[in-house]
C-alpha cells in the first residue's frame, strides 16, 4: 500500500469504510451465519425464470441452479474445483488462470471476507469518493489472494454497498444493489441488477427467499456426474466422416437442424451453438428473449434463444439443442457467402473430432470407443469457458494461446499483450487495416511477420504471419490470452481435439512446411450483392496507390463481373498471385466509374527462413 506522509493510509481508510458498511446491515448479526439459501426470480429483455442458490460461509464452497426460458444452467464449486454445466447437461471443469481467479473473487464474496478479513487475505485500497446524481459513494478497491480486483461502491450516506464493479474477460461487469430491508436483524437487498453494456439487456434479480444456517452436506456441492449421451450414430458406427470447405480459413460444414436443410455453418472449437434469424424461420421454431451479444468486432448485437430437436453432421446426431440466433448478415457479407450459424463446443464436447486439412474432411468418434493411434504431438489444454487454451510463446514471450478454428487469422496479439510489452514500438514495418471481420464488425490490427510461434513444449513455427491487435473491445482484448491462433496456423496440421481428455494431437502433413504470405492487395472487401463494397484499404498499399477508398463498388475485376466472382477465391488469388501482377479494376464511386489498376507486391517481409519440421 502507498503511504502519504502526514495523511492516513488508503488501506486503513478502507477497511474503515468496510466496517462502516458491516455495521450498516446489522454488524454482528452476521457474526454466526454459516450457511445461505436463496431463492430468486430472474428477468431479462423477453425473459423470466428463477434460480436458488446455497453457500458454505465458512469454506466458501457453492451451487447455483437456474432457469430462463430455454436456458438452463449449473455450476458451483465443491472445495477443490469450479465445475459448470450447461444448457444440455455437459459438465466442465473450469480451470484457465482467468476463471480460477474469478472463483477466488467469488469464494471470497461468498464467504463476506471484505467484513471478516481473517477468512481470506486481500489487499485494499481507498480509491477516493465519486458522486452521482447528487450521491456520493467511496469506492473501495478489494484484490483477493488468487483472485483479480474488484471495487465495491459503498453510499456515504448511509454505509449500505450499492454495487460491484469487476472487469471479467472482456467486459465490465457491474452489480448495483437496492431495496435493502431487514431479514433476522441483519440488511438484505432485495434487488440487483446485472449490467455488460447496454443498460437495455440489464438483468434484474428479485430475492424471494433468504435462510440462513441451514444443513449443508458435500453432496450439495458436488460436481454433477455427466449425462446420459444425447447423441446416436447411424446403425453401429462409432465414427462419421463428412467433408468440409476451407473459405476464408473458416471451416465450412453442412448439418440437418431438426431434419431439414442441410445448411452452411462454421465450426468453431469453442463457439456456442448458432443459427440465424432467417434459418429460425425456415425451422419454424420460437425464438425467446433479446440479449446482448459481444464477439470480435467492438460492437454488440441483438440475440435470442431457441430449442432445436436434433442437430445431424453426417451420420451423428445430438438431441435436444439450445441455440443462440444471431443475425449473422454482416459477416456474411464479410465472407462472401451465406452464413446460416455456427457449432462448436457442443460437438467437440460429445465426440473425439478430427479436421483433416490435407483431405478437407472432418471426422467424429464415439468418444467410449475411441483410442487415439496416430503419430501426433499431444499438447494438453485448459478451458476458457468452453474454448481450449494451451501453454505457448510467441516471439520468445511466454503465455496461453487461444486455439480457435472460427478466426480466419494466423495469429492475432491480443491488445493487452501488445501494450503491456510494448510491441508497437518493437515492431516498426508493420501495414495496418481490417484484417478480419465477425460478430461485433471489423478487427483492425497491425500485420507483420514474426520470428516464431510455440506450442506446448516443442512444436514451432518459424517466421508466421501475424497481427497485433487495434481493438479497444471484444474478444480481442482479454488480458488472460496473449494470443488467438486462428486456421492460417491450425491447418498446418492434421488435429484431432479430444475435450474429455483435454488434449489436442497435433500431426504434421505436406502443408506443415509451408510459409504464409499476406495479402498483396491491401483491401478490405465485402459481398453487397452484385459488387464488392471497400470496406477499407491499408496506408501505401496497392489498394490505395490505385486511388482506391472506403465505400468504392468494385464492379468488376480483370473484365469479370463481381456478380460472377466468389470473393473467398479473390482473396486466395490476391494473396498468392506473383508480385507485379496487375489488377484491371472497374469501380463505381457515386455517379462516376473509374478503371484503376492495381499493382500486386508484398506488404509485410517474405519469409528468410527455410522452413524447418514444426514437429
Amino acid at each position: 500500500l502507498l503511504f502519504i506522509p502526514g495523511a492516513v493510509c488508503a488501506g486503513d481508510t478502507a477497511l474503515e469504510w468496510l466496517d462502516r458498511s458491516h455495521q450498516a446491515v446489522g454488524g454482528e448479526a452476521w457474526d454466526e451465519v454459516s450457511s445461505v439459501r436463496i431463492h430468486v426470480s430472474v428477468k431479462l429483455p423477453g425473459l423470466e425464470g428463477e434460480a436458488t442458490s446455497i453457500t458454505d460461509v465458512s469454506t466458501g464452497r457453492f451451487a447455483d441452479h437456474g432457469e430462463l426460458g430455454p436456458y438452463e444452467y449449473a455450476d458451483g464449486f465443491d472445495g477443490n474445483v469450479h465445475w459448470e454445466r450447461d444448457p444440455s447437461g455437459q459438465v466442465q471443469v473450469q480451470d484457465s488462470q482467468g476463471q480460477l481467479e474469478a472463483t477466488a473473487n467469488e469464494r471470497y464474496r461468498r464467504m463476506n471476507a471484505y467484513w471478516y478479513r481473517e477468512r481470506w487475505p486481500a489487499s485494499y485500497w481507498d480509491v477516493g469518493s465519486v458522486s452521482e446524481e447528487e450521491r456520493s459513494f467511496r469506492r473501495i478497491e478489494i484484490t483477493p489472494e488468487g483472485g483479480r480486483t474488484f471495487e465495491l461502491w459503498i453510499d456515504e450516506a448511509t454505509g449500505l454497498i450499492d454495487r460491484q464493479v469487476e472487469k471479467v474477460g472482456t467486459r465490465e461487469t457491474i452489480d448495483f444493489y437496492t431495496d435493502y430491508r431487514e431479514v433476522d436483524g441483519k440488511m438484505i437487498a432485495h434487488v440487483s441488477r446485472q449490467r455488460e453494456g447496454d443498460p437495455k439487456y440489464d438483468q434484474t434479480t428479485q430475492l424471494q427467499s433468504i435462510d440462513f444456517n441451514v444443513p449443508v452436506d458435500d453432496a450439495r456441492f458436488a460436481m454433477p456426474a455427466p449425462p446420459p449421451p444425447d447423441y446416436r450414430f447411424a446403425g453401429d458406427a462409432t465414427s462419421t466422416v463428412v467433408p468440409f470447405r476451407l473459405l476464408n480459413n473458416h471451416t465450412y460444414i453442412e448439418v440437418l437442424f431438426n431434419g431439414q436443410g442441410p445448411f452452411s455453418v462454421i465450426l468453431d472449437t469453442g463457439g456456442a451453438n448458432v443459427v440465424t434469424p432467417q434459418v429460425a424461420e425456415h425451422l419454424g421454431i420460437d425464438t425467446q428473449g433479446e440479449l446482448e451479444v459481444r464477439g470480435v468486432g467492438e460492437q454488440s448485437q441483438d440475440m435470442s434463444l431457441a430449442q432445436l430437436e436434433s442437430v445431424a453432421i453426417g451420420d451423428a446426431t445430438v438431441d435436444n439443442q439450445m441455440f443462440f440466433v444471431i443475425d449473422f448478415d454482416e459477416l456474411s457479407r464479410a465472407e462472401g457467402l451465406a452464413v446460416e450459424g455456427l457449432v462448436g463446443y457442443e460437438i467437440f464436447k460429445r465426440f473425439v473430432v478430427r479436421l483433416d486439412y490435407c483431405q478437407s474432411t472432418l471426422t467424429l468418434y464415439d468418444p467410449a470407443s475411441y483410442r487415439y493411434q496416430g503419430n501426433g504431438k499431444p499438447v494438453k489444454f485448459q478451458f476458457d469457458g468452453g474454448t481450449p487454451v494451451v501453454e505457448g510463446a510467441i516471439d520468445g514471450i511466454a503465455g496461453m494461446l487461444t486455439l480457435d478454428t472460427g478466426s480466419r487469422s494466423h495469429i492475432s496479439l491480443h491488445a493487452p499483450f501488445v501494450e503491456n510489452h510494448g510491441l508497437l514500438q518493437k515492431y516498426p514495418e508493420v501495414v495496418e487495416g481490417i484484417t478480419g471481420w465477425g460478430v461485433g464488425g471489423p478487427v483492425r490490427g497491425r500485420v507483420l511477420r514474426g520470428t516464431s510461434l510455440r506450442i506446448g513444449d516443442d512444436i514451432l513455427i518459424r517466421e508466421p504471419v501475424m497481427s497485433l491487435s487495434l481493438q479497444q473491445r471484444g474478444a480481442m482484448t482479454d488480458h488472460y490470452q496473449i494470443a488467438n491462433l486462428g486456421a492460417g496456423i491450425l491447418s498446418r496440421f492434421n488435429l484431432v481435439f479430444d475435450y474429455q481428455q483435454q488434449v489436442i494431437w497435433f500431426e504434421s502433413h505436406a502443408g506443415s512446411l509451408r510459409t504464409d504470405n499476406y495479402d498483396r492487395a491491401g483491401v478490405w472487401l465485402n459481398d453487397v450483392g452484385d459488387t464488392f463494397e471497400v470496406m477499407g484499404v491499408i496506408t501505401g498499399g496497392p489498394a490505395e496507390e490505385a486511388g482506391l477508398q472506403a465505400g468504392d463498388q468494385v464492379l468488376s475485376v480483370d473484365g469479370t463481373a463481381s456478380a460472377e466472382l466468389f470473393l473467398p477465391d479473390l482473396r486466395v488469388r490476391w494473396r498468392n498471385q506473383p508480385v507485379s501482377s496487375r489488377v484491371q479494376l472497374t469501380v463505381r464511386r457515386g455517379d462516376e466509374v473509374l478503371e484503376p489498376v492495381m499493382q500486386l507486391r508484398d506488404l509485410i517481409s517474405p519469409p528468410r527462413h527455410i522452413a524447418e519440421d514444426p514437429q
